[in-house]
């Protein structure tokens, strides 16, 4: 009990040391920056053979996504994007970027309810994880709210030894939110590959 008591504690203190360092980026810094990922991901042979892409909706200070949901659509590939159903979370194919996207809970943009298009998860080949925190073995922390554990965790998500064996599990991120190691549980899951504005990690490596 007391590792799991102190796993915490140091998740805690992590998150709120790089969200500070994230949240004191410039806009012209987040949007440099994020165009640099940008063409990382875009060149990842994981994400030029997939045809089903699930994003995350960027706030705040998170690596921006906006142009890479847009530019996605626009080569003919499949956009699932999550929005928030009380403590899980749903997907929803988006066709539209700029028309079919409304403010949900916790302030993130989400697709309308009118326009979550049901999607298979078997057919998502690449999801694009958020995280505040990440190393360079995968491992991930998130705002603490579980959303995305829970997802990658469910059974439509089948996952062996910490890793989602169906496709590629991708974290964008700036290289300040890179940790020389976090403490992770047995349910946590491990991404694959971590693109910064500077190198991609492959993690598997």
């Amino acid at each position: 009990m007391g590792y799991l008591v102190q796993m915490k504690e140091k998740k805690r203190e992590l998150r709120y040391e790089i969200l500070k360092k994230r949240d004191n980026l410039s806009r012209k810094q987040v949007e440099s920056k994020s165009e640099k990922i940008e063409k990382g991901l875009f060149a990842l042979p994981d994400f030029q053979r997939a045809k089903t892409v699930m994003f995350y909706v960027s706030f705040r200070s998170e690596v921006e996504t906006d142009r890479m949901i847009k530019k996605t659509l626009s080569m003919g590939k499949r956009v699932v994007l999550p929005a928030v159903d009380g403590e899980r979370m749903v997907l929803a194919e988006v066709k539209n970027f700029e028309k079919e996207l409304t403010e949900g809970r916790f302030g993130i943009r989400e697709p309308k309810k009118e326009f979550r298009r049901r999607v298979d998860t078997k057919q998502i080949d690449l999801v694009v994880v958020p995280g505040v925190v990440f190393d360079r073995w995968g491992g991930r922390i998130g705002y603490g709210r579980g959303y995305y554990d829970r997802f990658l965790r469910s059974k439509s998500m089948p996952s062996r030894r910490g890793r989602w064996r169906q496709g590629s599990l991708v974290g964008l991120a700036f290289d300040l939110q890179i940790a020389r190691k976090i403490p992770l549980g047995e349910n946590d899951v491990r991404v694959d590959k971590i693109i910064t504005e500077s190198r991609v990690i492959n993690c598997r490596d």
